[in-house]
């Protein structure tokens, strides 16, 4: 249980790298209109990772040599989102990453899952988020993303 404990908390980390790598790669670029879904990595890496993604974008001049036209958080806020679960610290921030690229997820069957639990995960995870949004963190995000409406 310790390994899995282990492994379930760096797999946020390799989320951060594979992001990173869309998002200054010019892939999305290439292809506007690819859609992509972090799972089972939490939110609250998102706006720092953004923030730095958008600094190095600036410091390595990546629009001027053409190799992206647009910062990388203008990327991500197109073409991405990522998942929660249990965060609290990641809802809180939801408005740097974009409520409209955030969908809930019970990460049912791993260990790490909220189920049977879920929904006082849910209520607890959510305090304090207006109804407005709610509903697209919990169905109208991932209704839209995957064209169910």
């Amino acid at each position: 249980m310790q390994r899995m404990a282990i492994i379930s908390t760096q797999v946020v980390a390799s989320n951060t790298r594979i992001m990173a790598d869309l998002l200054l790669s010019g892939i999305l670029e290439r292809f506007p209109m690819l859609e992509v879904v972090s799972v089972e990595s939490g939110l609250g890496w998102i706006p720092f990772l953004l923030e730095a993604a958008d600094h190095q974008f600036k410091e390595q001049q990546l629009m001027r040599e053409k190799i992206l036209s647009m910062k990388p958080s203008d990327y991500f806020h197109r073409q991405c989102y990522a998942n929660f679960w249990f965060e609290e610290a990641g809802i809180k921030m939801r408005h740097l990453i974009g409520v409209e690229n955030i969908l809930w997820e019970s990460d049912f069957p791993h260990s790490t899952s909220t189920w049977p639990e879920s929904w006082n995960f849910i209520e607890r995870t959510l305090k304090g988020v207006p109804q407005e949004e709610r509903y697209p963190l919990m169905v109208g995000n991932a209704m839209k993303l995957y064209k169910m409406r």
